[in-house]
Protein backbone atom coordinates (compact mmCIF):
# COMPACT_ATOMS: atom_id res chain seq x y z
CA UNK A 1 0.00 0.00 0.00
CA UNK A 2 1.31 3.41 -1.06
CA UNK A 3 1.91 5.68 2.36
CA UNK A 4 2.08 9.14 1.53
CA UNK A 5 1.51 12.16 4.22
CA UNK A 6 0.84 10.51 7.75
CA UNK A 7 -1.11 7.34 7.68
CA UNK A 8 -2.78 6.04 10.87
CA UNK A 9 -0.32 2.97 10.44
CA UNK A 10 2.32 3.33 13.26
CA UNK A 11 1.30 1.28 16.39
CA UNK A 12 -0.97 2.06 19.28
CA UNK A 13 1.67 3.81 21.86
CA UNK A 14 4.53 4.14 19.34
CA UNK A 15 6.47 7.52 19.20
CA UNK A 16 7.84 9.38 15.99
CA UNK A 17 12.11 10.08 16.82
CA UNK A 18 12.61 13.37 17.44
CA UNK A 19 15.17 13.31 14.92
CA UNK A 20 13.13 14.04 11.28
CA UNK A 21 15.46 12.79 8.27
CA UNK A 22 14.92 15.24 5.26
CA UNK A 23 15.86 14.45 1.98
CA UNK A 24 15.26 17.13 -0.86
CA UNK A 25 14.81 16.40 -5.17
CA UNK A 26 15.31 19.40 -7.15
CA UNK A 27 14.48 19.19 -10.43
CA UNK A 28 11.49 20.85 -12.28
CA UNK A 29 10.25 21.70 -8.91
CA UNK A 30 11.92 21.75 -5.17
CA UNK A 31 10.41 18.52 -3.20
CA UNK A 32 11.09 18.10 0.42
CA UNK A 33 10.72 14.43 2.01
CA UNK A 34 10.34 14.03 6.01
CA UNK A 35 10.64 10.57 7.28
CA UNK A 36 10.54 9.44 10.86
CA UNK A 37 11.19 6.60 12.66
CA UNK A 38 9.06 4.26 14.40
CA UNK A 39 10.28 1.97 16.17
CA UNK A 40 13.46 1.42 14.47
CA UNK A 41 11.95 1.88 10.91
CA UNK A 42 11.96 5.24 9.50
CA UNK A 43 8.93 6.23 7.37
CA UNK A 44 7.40 8.55 5.01
CA UNK A 45 5.46 11.45 6.95
CA UNK A 46 4.67 14.24 4.44
CA UNK A 47 6.26 15.72 0.99
CA UNK A 48 6.11 19.06 0.32
CA UNK A 49 6.17 20.95 -2.37
CA UNK A 50 7.56 23.80 -4.13
CA UNK A 51 8.09 25.42 -7.90
CA UNK A 52 12.30 25.86 -8.69
CA UNK A 53 13.01 29.97 -8.04
CA UNK A 54 16.50 29.79 -8.81
CA UNK A 55 15.60 31.84 -12.24
CA UNK A 56 13.33 34.86 -13.13
CA UNK A 57 11.78 36.57 -11.24
CA UNK A 58 13.43 35.55 -7.61
CA UNK A 59 16.64 34.17 -9.08
CA UNK A 60 17.38 32.91 -5.60
CA UNK A 61 16.50 29.26 -4.81
CA UNK A 62 15.90 29.32 -1.09
CA UNK A 63 12.32 31.33 -1.75
CA UNK A 64 11.37 27.77 -3.20
CA UNK A 65 12.91 25.83 -0.97
CA UNK A 66 11.38 27.77 2.00
CA UNK A 67 8.14 27.26 0.15
CA UNK A 68 8.46 23.51 0.22
CA UNK A 69 9.38 23.49 3.85
CA UNK A 70 6.48 25.59 4.64
CA UNK A 71 4.16 23.18 3.30
CA UNK A 72 6.31 20.18 4.60
CA UNK A 73 5.71 21.84 7.95
CA UNK A 74 1.89 22.37 7.78
CA UNK A 75 1.77 18.47 7.45
CA UNK A 76 3.96 17.45 10.46
CA UNK A 77 3.22 20.40 12.67
CA UNK A 78 2.07 18.42 15.25
CA UNK A 79 4.75 15.39 15.14
CA UNK A 80 7.83 18.08 14.88
CA UNK A 81 9.97 21.37 14.11
CA UNK A 82 11.65 21.40 10.79
CA UNK A 83 12.25 24.92 10.71
CA UNK A 84 15.72 24.18 11.75
CA UNK A 85 16.49 20.67 10.21
CA UNK A 86 18.19 20.51 6.63
CA UNK A 87 17.95 17.90 4.29
CA UNK A 88 20.97 15.22 4.82
CA UNK A 89 20.16 13.73 1.10
CA UNK A 90 19.99 15.88 -2.03
CA UNK A 91 19.16 14.73 -5.39
CA UNK A 92 16.83 15.30 -8.60
CA UNK A 93 17.35 16.19 -12.11
CA UNK A 94 18.33 19.94 -11.69
CA UNK A 95 21.11 19.50 -9.24
CA UNK A 96 21.64 15.56 -9.94
CA UNK A 97 21.98 15.64 -13.77
CA UNK A 98 24.59 13.51 -15.49
CA UNK A 99 27.80 15.77 -16.44
CA UNK A 100 28.51 14.70 -20.40
CA UNK A 101 31.66 12.81 -20.48
CA UNK A 102 33.59 11.50 -24.25
CA UNK A 103 35.62 8.81 -23.48
CA UNK A 104 38.84 8.00 -24.80
CA UNK A 105 39.70 4.45 -24.31
CA UNK A 106 42.51 1.74 -25.57
CA UNK A 107 41.26 -1.17 -22.85
CA UNK A 108 40.43 -4.35 -23.99
CA UNK A 109 36.04 -4.94 -24.21
CA UNK A 110 35.22 -6.50 -21.36
CA UNK A 111 37.39 -3.64 -19.13
CA UNK A 112 35.80 -1.06 -21.82
CA UNK A 113 32.34 -1.95 -20.98
CA UNK A 114 33.06 -2.62 -17.14
CA UNK A 115 34.41 1.42 -17.10
CA UNK A 116 31.38 2.69 -19.13
CA UNK A 117 29.01 1.28 -16.43
CA UNK A 118 31.09 2.22 -13.76
CA UNK A 119 31.27 5.81 -15.20
CA UNK A 120 27.63 5.90 -15.62
CA UNK A 121 26.13 5.22 -12.04
CA UNK A 122 28.18 8.05 -11.03
CA UNK A 123 26.78 10.30 -12.30
CA UNK A 124 28.35 10.96 -15.63
CA UNK A 125 26.57 10.49 -19.42
CA UNK A 126 28.93 9.42 -21.62
CA UNK A 127 28.00 10.90 -25.41
CA UNK A 128 31.04 10.09 -27.27
CA UNK A 129 33.29 6.91 -27.66
CA UNK A 130 36.53 6.78 -28.78
CA UNK A 131 37.87 2.96 -28.36
CA UNK A 132 40.35 1.58 -29.99
CA UNK A 133 40.81 -2.00 -28.42
CA UNK A 134 43.95 -2.62 -27.08
CA UNK A 135 45.61 -0.74 -29.47
CA UNK A 136 48.02 2.63 -29.49
CA UNK A 137 45.52 6.23 -30.29
CA UNK A 138 47.65 6.74 -32.59
CA UNK A 139 47.04 3.86 -34.87
CA UNK A 140 43.25 4.44 -35.03
CA UNK A 141 42.51 7.93 -34.52
CA UNK A 142 43.75 11.11 -36.65
CA UNK A 143 44.99 13.45 -34.19
CA UNK A 144 43.36 16.54 -35.73
CA UNK A 145 40.09 14.95 -36.36
CA UNK A 146 39.53 13.30 -32.95
CA UNK A 147 40.32 16.85 -31.52
CA UNK A 148 37.33 18.39 -34.02
CA UNK A 149 34.64 15.98 -32.93
CA UNK A 150 35.85 16.65 -29.06
CA UNK A 151 35.43 20.02 -30.12
CA UNK A 152 31.88 20.04 -31.71
CA UNK A 153 30.81 17.53 -28.62
CA UNK A 154 32.14 19.86 -25.90
CA UNK A 155 31.50 17.29 -23.33
CA UNK A 156 31.87 18.35 -19.70
CA UNK A 157 34.53 16.16 -18.77
CA UNK A 158 37.36 13.95 -21.67
CA UNK A 159 38.00 10.74 -19.73
CA UNK A 160 40.89 8.62 -20.82
CA UNK A 161 41.71 5.40 -20.20
CA UNK A 162 44.49 3.11 -21.09
CA UNK A 163 46.19 -0.22 -20.31
CA UNK A 164 49.16 -1.47 -21.69
CA UNK A 165 50.61 1.84 -22.94
CA UNK A 166 53.98 1.26 -23.86
CA UNK A 167 56.12 4.16 -23.73
CA UNK A 168 53.04 6.35 -23.02
CA UNK A 169 52.94 6.73 -26.15
CA UNK A 170 48.87 7.07 -26.79
CA UNK A 171 48.76 9.09 -23.36
CA UNK A 172 51.20 11.83 -24.53
CA UNK A 173 49.07 11.73 -27.72
CA UNK A 174 46.00 12.68 -25.54
CA UNK A 175 47.65 15.19 -24.15
CA UNK A 176 48.95 16.95 -27.04
CA UNK A 177 45.10 17.13 -28.33
CA UNK A 178 43.74 18.33 -25.42
CA UNK A 179 46.51 20.65 -24.52
CA UNK A 180 47.09 22.16 -28.20
CA UNK A 181 44.27 21.26 -30.21
CA UNK A 182 41.36 22.29 -27.47
CA UNK A 183 42.73 24.95 -25.28
CA UNK A 184 41.75 28.09 -26.44
CA UNK A 185 39.65 26.90 -29.00
CA UNK A 186 36.30 27.95 -28.71
CA UNK A 187 35.74 30.81 -25.55
CA UNK A 188 34.74 29.63 -22.59
CA UNK A 189 35.22 25.73 -23.16
CA UNK A 190 37.99 24.32 -20.98
CA UNK A 191 36.86 20.48 -20.31
CA UNK A 192 37.91 18.72 -16.95
CA UNK A 193 40.09 15.80 -17.59
CA UNK A 194 39.72 12.45 -16.44
CA UNK A 195 42.66 9.97 -16.34
CA UNK A 196 42.05 6.49 -15.82
CA UNK A 197 45.18 4.15 -15.82
CA UNK A 198 46.20 0.65 -14.95
CA UNK A 199 50.03 1.79 -14.19
CA UNK A 200 51.82 4.63 -12.90
CA UNK A 201 51.35 7.32 -15.50
CA UNK A 202 54.17 9.86 -16.72
CA UNK A 203 54.83 12.37 -14.51
CA UNK A 204 55.37 14.82 -16.75
CA UNK A 205 52.88 14.38 -18.85
CA UNK A 206 50.11 13.87 -15.67
CA UNK A 207 51.60 17.41 -14.66
CA UNK A 208 51.11 18.87 -17.85
CA UNK A 209 47.45 18.00 -17.63
CA UNK A 210 46.88 19.68 -13.95
CA UNK A 211 48.63 22.40 -15.01
CA UNK A 212 46.26 23.12 -18.03
CA UNK A 213 42.82 21.43 -17.08
CA UNK A 214 40.78 20.63 -13.67
CA UNK A 215 42.60 17.38 -13.24
CA UNK A 216 40.98 14.11 -11.84
CA UNK A 217 43.44 10.68 -11.54
CA UNK A 218 41.70 7.49 -10.97
CA UNK A 219 43.79 4.35 -10.60
CA UNK A 220 42.76 1.00 -11.63
CA UNK A 221 43.94 -2.50 -12.49
CA UNK A 222 43.66 -3.18 -15.90
CA UNK A 223 40.59 -5.97 -15.43
CA UNK A 224 38.78 -4.66 -12.40
CA UNK A 225 37.81 -8.03 -10.89
CA UNK A 226 38.36 -7.06 -7.53
CA UNK A 227 34.88 -5.91 -5.83
CA UNK A 228 37.11 -3.93 -3.75
CA UNK A 229 39.01 -2.23 -6.68
CA UNK A 230 35.99 -1.44 -8.50
CA UNK A 231 34.56 0.57 -4.69
CA UNK A 232 37.81 2.38 -5.02
CA UNK A 233 37.42 3.28 -8.60
CA UNK A 234 33.91 4.20 -7.82
CA UNK A 235 34.62 6.80 -5.00
CA UNK A 236 37.40 8.23 -6.82
CA UNK A 237 34.87 9.03 -10.31
CA UNK A 238 32.42 9.94 -7.59
CA UNK A 239 34.80 12.98 -6.53
CA UNK A 240 35.00 13.69 -9.71
CA UNK A 241 31.38 14.19 -10.65
CA UNK A 242 31.13 16.74 -7.32
CA UNK A 243 34.06 18.51 -7.81
CA UNK A 244 32.51 18.70 -11.41
CA UNK A 245 29.08 19.47 -10.73
CA UNK A 246 29.19 21.64 -7.53
CA UNK A 247 29.16 24.71 -9.28
CA UNK A 248 26.22 23.86 -10.75
CA UNK A 249 24.57 22.67 -8.11
CA UNK A 250 25.03 25.46 -5.90
CA UNK A 251 22.89 27.49 -8.60
CA UNK A 252 19.95 25.58 -7.19
CA UNK A 253 21.12 24.85 -3.62
CA UNK A 254 20.40 27.39 -0.99
CA UNK A 255 23.36 29.01 0.41
CA UNK A 256 24.46 26.49 3.63
CA UNK A 257 23.16 23.40 1.32
CA UNK A 258 25.77 24.10 -1.33
CA UNK A 259 28.03 22.21 0.37
CA UNK A 260 25.76 19.11 1.10
CA UNK A 261 27.31 16.25 -0.88
CA UNK A 262 24.62 16.02 -3.91
CA UNK A 263 23.84 12.29 -4.89
CA UNK A 264 23.26 11.74 -8.78
CA UNK A 265 19.95 10.82 -10.11
CA UNK A 266 21.32 8.00 -11.70
CA UNK A 267 22.56 6.62 -8.50
CA UNK A 268 19.49 7.19 -6.46
CA UNK A 269 17.49 5.68 -8.65
CA UNK A 270 19.77 2.95 -9.41
CA UNK A 271 20.20 1.92 -5.45
CA UNK A 272 16.46 1.53 -5.14
CA UNK A 273 16.67 -0.71 -8.21
CA UNK A 274 19.50 -2.39 -7.14
CA UNK A 275 18.06 -3.15 -3.64
CA UNK A 276 14.78 -3.64 -4.83
CA UNK A 277 15.90 -7.09 -7.34
CA UNK A 278 18.38 -8.06 -4.71
CA UNK A 279 15.37 -8.56 -2.01
CA UNK A 280 13.25 -10.21 -4.00
CA UNK A 281 15.20 -12.11 -6.33
CA UNK A 282 13.97 -9.87 -9.56
CA UNK A 283 14.89 -8.28 -12.10
CA UNK A 284 13.83 -4.42 -12.00
CA UNK A 285 13.25 -1.13 -14.01
CA UNK A 286 12.90 1.88 -12.54
CA UNK A 287 11.68 4.81 -15.37
CA UNK A 288 11.79 8.43 -14.34
CA UNK A 289 10.54 11.45 -16.31
CA UNK A 290 10.33 14.95 -15.72
CA UNK A 291 10.23 18.14 -17.90
CA UNK A 292 13.80 18.17 -17.73
CA UNK A 293 14.90 14.93 -18.88
CA UNK A 294 14.13 10.93 -18.65
CA UNK A 295 16.11 8.47 -16.85
CA UNK A 296 15.40 4.54 -16.65
CA UNK A 297 18.22 2.52 -14.09
CA UNK A 298 18.12 -1.58 -15.04
CA UNK A 299 18.97 -4.18 -12.50
CA UNK A 300 19.36 -7.62 -11.59
CA UNK A 301 20.29 -6.93 -8.24
CA UNK A 302 24.23 -7.07 -8.26
CA UNK A 303 24.72 -3.40 -9.62
CA UNK A 304 22.77 -1.51 -11.91
CA UNK A 305 23.03 0.02 -15.42
CA UNK A 306 21.88 3.59 -15.90
CA UNK A 307 20.84 5.34 -19.08
CA UNK A 308 19.38 9.03 -19.42
CA UNK A 309 17.95 11.31 -21.95
CA UNK A 310 17.26 15.19 -21.99
CA UNK A 311 19.24 17.38 -18.82
CA UNK A 312 20.84 19.87 -20.91
CA UNK A 313 23.08 22.24 -19.22
CA UNK A 314 20.68 25.22 -19.74
CA UNK A 315 17.47 22.67 -18.91
CA UNK A 316 16.47 23.47 -15.39
CA UNK A 317 16.34 27.15 -16.53
CA UNK A 318 14.43 27.47 -20.01
CA UNK A 319 14.35 23.41 -21.04
CA UNK A 320 12.01 21.02 -21.76
CA UNK A 321 12.30 17.51 -22.72
CA UNK A 322 9.86 17.86 -25.50
CA UNK A 323 11.64 20.23 -27.29
CA UNK A 324 14.75 17.97 -27.57
CA UNK A 325 12.46 15.59 -29.57
CA UNK A 326 11.15 15.18 -33.22
CA UNK A 327 7.90 17.26 -32.47
CA UNK A 328 6.28 14.94 -35.81
CA UNK A 329 7.76 11.77 -33.78
CA UNK A 330 5.29 13.48 -30.56
CA UNK A 331 2.23 14.78 -32.73
CA UNK A 332 2.36 10.95 -34.29
CA UNK A 333 1.47 9.82 -30.84
CA UNK A 334 -1.72 11.90 -30.44
CA UNK A 335 -5.37 10.69 -31.88
CA UNK A 336 -5.84 14.35 -32.15
CA UNK A 337 -5.40 16.68 -36.05
CA UNK A 338 -2.88 18.96 -34.26
CA UNK A 339 0.09 20.72 -36.21
CA UNK A 340 3.85 20.43 -34.87
CA UNK A 341 3.78 23.97 -34.06
CA UNK A 342 1.32 23.75 -31.63
CA UNK A 343 2.98 20.70 -29.92
CA UNK A 344 6.30 23.22 -30.17
CA UNK A 345 4.15 26.30 -28.49
CA UNK A 346 2.92 23.81 -25.93
CA UNK A 347 6.27 22.62 -24.87
CA UNK A 348 7.71 26.07 -25.03
CA UNK A 349 4.64 27.06 -22.51
CA UNK A 350 5.83 23.95 -20.46
CA UNK A 351 9.76 25.05 -20.29
CA UNK A 352 9.06 28.62 -18.74
CA UNK A 353 6.28 27.62 -16.68
CA UNK A 354 7.36 24.13 -15.36
CA UNK A 355 5.27 23.85 -12.77
CA UNK A 356 2.07 23.63 -14.76
CA UNK A 357 -0.16 20.91 -15.45
CA UNK A 358 -2.28 20.03 -17.92
CA UNK A 359 -5.97 21.12 -18.57
CA UNK A 360 -7.10 19.27 -21.56
CA UNK A 361 -6.56 15.40 -22.72
CA UNK A 362 -4.22 16.29 -25.97
CA UNK A 363 -2.04 18.43 -23.08
CA UNK A 364 -1.78 15.53 -21.01
CA UNK A 365 -0.94 13.22 -24.62
CA UNK A 366 1.51 15.49 -25.17
CA UNK A 367 3.07 15.46 -22.06
CA UNK A 368 3.00 11.85 -22.10
CA UNK A 369 4.13 11.20 -25.03
CA UNK A 370 7.44 13.40 -24.38
CA UNK A 371 7.71 11.51 -21.42
CA UNK A 372 7.99 7.70 -22.99
CA UNK A 373 9.62 8.93 -26.21
CA UNK A 374 12.74 10.33 -24.33
CA UNK A 375 12.55 6.87 -21.69
CA UNK A 376 12.76 5.29 -24.61
CA UNK A 377 15.97 6.60 -26.02
CA UNK A 378 17.17 6.94 -22.49
CA UNK A 379 16.54 2.81 -22.75
CA UNK A 380 18.39 2.55 -26.07
CA UNK A 381 21.05 3.96 -24.78
CA UNK A 382 21.72 0.77 -22.31
CA UNK A 383 19.63 -2.34 -23.71
CA UNK A 384 18.19 -2.68 -27.18
CA UNK A 385 16.28 -4.39 -27.83
CA UNK A 386 14.78 -4.70 -23.63
CA UNK A 387 15.33 -7.78 -21.82
CA UNK A 388 12.61 -9.45 -20.34
CA UNK A 389 12.48 -8.10 -16.90
CA UNK A 390 10.23 -8.57 -14.03
CA UNK A 391 9.10 -5.11 -12.43
CA UNK A 392 9.02 -1.63 -13.87
CA UNK A 393 8.31 1.02 -11.83
CA UNK A 394 7.33 4.60 -12.60
CA UNK A 395 8.36 7.68 -11.21
CA UNK A 396 9.44 11.27 -11.86
CA UNK A 397 7.38 14.04 -11.64
CA UNK A 398 5.75 13.41 -14.91
CA UNK A 399 4.39 9.91 -14.15
CA UNK A 400 4.08 9.92 -10.35
CA UNK A 401 1.94 12.69 -11.04
CA UNK A 402 0.16 11.07 -13.55
CA UNK A 403 -3.88 12.10 -12.96
CA UNK A 404 -4.68 7.96 -13.29
CA UNK A 405 -1.65 5.83 -12.46
CA UNK A 406 -3.02 3.12 -15.20
CA UNK A 407 -1.79 6.47 -17.59
CA UNK A 408 1.36 5.74 -15.88
CA UNK A 409 2.00 2.30 -16.89
CA UNK A 410 0.84 2.89 -20.15
CA UNK A 411 3.72 5.18 -20.37
CA UNK A 412 6.00 2.70 -18.81
CA UNK A 413 5.07 -0.24 -21.36
CA UNK A 414 5.53 2.50 -24.24
CA UNK A 415 8.98 3.34 -22.87
CA UNK A 416 10.36 -0.38 -22.13
CA UNK A 417 8.65 -2.46 -24.52
CA UNK A 418 8.39 -5.32 -22.38
CA UNK A 419 8.88 -8.84 -23.68
CA UNK A 420 6.52 -11.65 -22.11
CA UNK A 421 4.81 -11.43 -18.66
CA UNK A 422 5.89 -8.05 -16.40
CA UNK A 423 4.15 -6.13 -13.50
CA UNK A 424 3.88 -2.34 -13.35
CA UNK A 425 4.18 0.14 -10.20
CA UNK A 426 4.08 3.66 -9.62
CA UNK A 427 5.89 5.42 -6.81
CA UNK A 428 2.86 6.91 -5.84
CA UNK A 429 3.72 9.63 -3.43
CA UNK A 430 7.21 10.51 -6.08
CA UNK A 431 9.95 9.76 -2.74
CA UNK A 432 12.03 6.92 -4.80
CA UNK A 433 14.76 9.32 -5.71
CA UNK A 434 14.75 10.76 -2.35
CA UNK A 435 14.83 7.22 -0.90
CA UNK A 436 18.19 6.22 -2.87
CA UNK A 437 19.88 9.30 -2.01
CA UNK A 438 19.53 8.69 1.79
CA UNK A 439 20.84 5.04 1.67
CA UNK A 440 23.61 6.56 -0.30
CA UNK A 441 24.51 8.92 2.13
CA UNK A 442 24.45 5.85 5.01
CA UNK A 443 20.58 5.79 5.57
CA UNK A 444 19.00 2.93 4.48
CA UNK A 445 15.23 3.46 3.54
CA UNK A 446 12.99 0.74 1.47
CA UNK A 447 11.26 2.45 -1.15
CA UNK A 448 8.63 -0.62 -1.37
CA UNK A 449 6.15 0.46 0.90
CA UNK A 450 5.75 3.28 -1.59
CA UNK A 451 4.93 1.47 -4.70
CA UNK A 452 1.20 0.83 -5.74
CA UNK A 453 1.02 -2.29 -8.02
CA UNK A 454 -1.30 -0.88 -10.83
CA UNK A 455 -1.11 -3.81 -13.79
CA UNK A 456 0.73 -6.95 -15.18
CA UNK A 457 2.04 -6.51 -18.97
CA UNK A 458 1.57 -9.61 -21.06
CA UNK A 459 3.19 -8.81 -24.85
CA UNK A 460 4.14 -10.81 -28.01
CA UNK A 461 7.22 -10.47 -29.90
CA UNK A 462 7.23 -10.66 -33.53
CA UNK A 463 5.17 -9.05 -36.28
CA UNK A 464 1.99 -10.41 -37.75
CA UNK A 465 -0.65 -8.91 -40.47
CA UNK A 466 -2.74 -6.06 -38.69
CA UNK A 467 -5.94 -7.78 -37.77
CA UNK A 468 -4.53 -11.59 -37.71
CA UNK A 469 -5.27 -13.96 -34.45
CA UNK A 470 -2.31 -12.97 -32.03
CA UNK A 471 -2.94 -14.18 -28.77
CA UNK A 472 -5.90 -15.41 -26.65
CA UNK A 473 -5.64 -15.34 -23.21
CA UNK A 474 -7.86 -16.76 -20.01
CA UNK A 475 -7.50 -15.12 -16.95
CA UNK A 476 -8.83 -17.70 -14.14
CA UNK A 477 -9.48 -16.39 -10.62
CA UNK A 478 -9.27 -18.39 -7.82
CA UNK A 479 -12.87 -17.97 -6.72
CA UNK A 480 -14.90 -16.77 -10.14
CA UNK A 481 -15.71 -17.69 -13.65
CA UNK A 482 -12.36 -17.87 -16.06
CA UNK A 483 -12.71 -14.30 -18.46
CA UNK A 484 -11.42 -15.21 -21.43
CA UNK A 485 -10.14 -12.71 -24.74
CA UNK A 486 -8.62 -12.97 -27.91
CA UNK A 487 -7.04 -10.10 -29.11
CA UNK A 488 -5.92 -9.23 -32.73
CA UNK A 489 -1.87 -7.98 -33.87
CA UNK A 490 -1.60 -4.22 -33.57
CA UNK A 491 -4.23 -4.02 -30.98
CA UNK A 492 -4.38 -3.91 -26.87
CA UNK A 493 -6.55 -5.42 -24.36
CA UNK A 494 -7.25 -5.20 -20.87
CA UNK A 495 -8.92 -7.52 -18.30
CA UNK A 496 -10.16 -6.75 -14.52
CA UNK A 497 -11.27 -8.74 -11.79
CA UNK A 498 -11.64 -8.59 -8.70
CA UNK A 499 -8.54 -7.17 -6.57
CA UNK A 500 -8.55 -9.04 -3.34
CA UNK A 501 -8.47 -12.30 -5.12
CA UNK A 502 -5.60 -14.11 -6.87
CA UNK A 503 -6.03 -15.07 -10.87
CA UNK A 504 -3.81 -17.61 -12.84
CA UNK A 505 -2.83 -16.61 -16.75
CA UNK A 506 -2.43 -18.66 -19.84
CA UNK A 507 -1.50 -16.99 -23.33
CA UNK A 508 -1.51 -19.01 -26.74
CA UNK A 509 0.26 -16.82 -29.39
CA UNK A 510 -0.75 -17.36 -32.89
CA UNK A 511 1.81 -18.31 -35.91
CA UNK A 512 5.43 -16.99 -34.96
CA UNK A 513 4.47 -14.77 -32.25
CA UNK A 514 6.40 -15.46 -29.09
CA UNK A 515 4.67 -14.35 -25.68
CA UNK A 516 7.73 -15.62 -23.14
CA UNK A 517 7.66 -18.89 -24.17
CA UNK A 518 9.07 -19.38 -27.63
CA UNK A 519 7.46 -19.06 -30.96
CA UNK A 520 4.27 -20.09 -31.22
CA UNK A 521 4.06 -21.87 -27.98
CA UNK A 522 1.90 -21.11 -25.08
CA UNK A 523 2.45 -19.74 -21.62
CA UNK A 524 1.57 -19.60 -17.99
CA UNK A 525 2.58 -17.37 -15.24
CA UNK A 526 4.26 -19.82 -12.59
CA UNK A 527 2.40 -17.98 -9.75
CA UNK A 528 -1.13 -16.33 -9.19
CA UNK A 529 -1.50 -12.64 -9.47
CA UNK A 530 -3.55 -10.04 -8.09
CA UNK A 531 -5.33 -7.29 -10.38
CA UNK A 532 -4.23 -3.97 -9.12
CA UNK A 533 -6.06 -0.91 -10.41
CA UNK A 534 -5.86 -2.00 -13.96
CA UNK A 535 -5.43 -5.72 -14.03
CA UNK A 536 -3.94 -7.42 -17.27
CA UNK A 537 -2.97 -5.00 -19.98
CA UNK A 538 -2.49 -7.70 -23.11
CA UNK A 539 -0.10 -5.76 -25.85
CA UNK A 540 -0.44 -7.56 -29.41
CA UNK A 541 1.30 -4.85 -30.91
CA UNK A 542 4.52 -6.58 -31.87
CA UNK A 543 7.98 -6.34 -30.60
CA UNK A 544 9.43 -3.87 -32.04
CA UNK A 545 6.49 -1.92 -32.02
CA UNK A 546 4.36 -2.07 -35.56
CA UNK A 547 2.66 1.19 -36.29
CA UNK A 548 -0.08 1.54 -39.36
CA UNK A 549 1.15 3.63 -41.56
CA UNK A 550 -1.52 5.85 -43.00
CA UNK A 551 -2.67 8.72 -40.85
CA UNK A 552 -6.01 8.20 -40.24
CA UNK A 553 -5.66 4.29 -39.35
CA UNK A 554 -2.74 5.75 -37.36
CA UNK A 555 -5.11 7.41 -35.28
CA UNK A 556 -7.32 4.96 -34.76
CA UNK A 557 -5.31 2.28 -33.36
CA UNK A 558 -4.21 4.64 -30.63
CA UNK A 559 -7.45 5.13 -30.20
CA UNK A 560 -8.18 1.68 -29.50
CA UNK A 561 -5.27 1.56 -27.46
CA UNK A 562 -5.90 4.14 -25.17
CA UNK A 563 -10.12 3.19 -25.37
CA UNK A 564 -9.61 -0.57 -24.25
CA UNK A 565 -6.83 -0.22 -21.43
CA UNK A 566 -9.00 2.78 -20.25
CA UNK A 567 -6.30 5.13 -19.87
CA UNK A 568 -7.13 8.22 -21.34
CA UNK A 569 -10.25 9.78 -21.71
CA UNK A 570 -11.32 9.88 -25.18
CA UNK A 571 -14.42 11.12 -26.47
CA UNK A 572 -13.75 11.10 -30.44
CA UNK A 573 -11.23 11.42 -32.78
CA UNK A 574 -11.94 15.14 -33.18
CA UNK A 575 -10.29 16.04 -29.98
CA UNK A 576 -10.78 19.59 -29.05
CA UNK A 577 -7.04 21.37 -29.15
CA UNK A 578 -7.18 23.93 -25.93
CA UNK A 579 -3.38 24.42 -25.47
CA UNK A 580 -1.02 27.17 -26.33
CA UNK A 581 -1.16 28.58 -30.21
CA UNK A 582 1.81 28.43 -32.23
Amino acid sequence: MTRSLMDASYPAGSRVAPKILLAAEVGSNVRLAAFGGVEGSSRLLAVGESETTHSAPYFDPAVGFDQARSALRSQVRFIADIEDTDPCAVTGGGIGRAATVALISNLDADSHARIVNLVNVQGFDIVAEFHAPNKKLARQFDPEDLANRLLLIRASVVAVALQNDRGWESLAMAVDILKYALVGRIPGYSPGVMLLHSDDPEPGLVATLADEFEFFQVGMRAGLDAQSEQSLVRSQIAEAYQSVTGRDAARFTPAGLDATTVTPLGQSLGIVAREMAANNGISVVVLHAEPLGALVAISEGRDFRVGSFGYDADAAAVGHIGLRLPMEEIVGWIPAAISESMAEAHFRNRAWRPWLVPETSTELLLDHAAAHLALRRAVRSIADPSPPVDLIVCTGRTLSGAPRLIQAALCGINAYMPPGYCQLAVDSPGVLAMCGALTATGTPISAEPYLVHVATSLSCEGTAKFGADALAVQVIPRHGEPISRSVAFGAMERITWDGSVVAEVKSWPGGKLDAGGGKGRATALRSGITSGIGGLIIDARGRPLQWPKEGSLRRAALLQWFQSTDSYVLPSQDLDWGGVEG
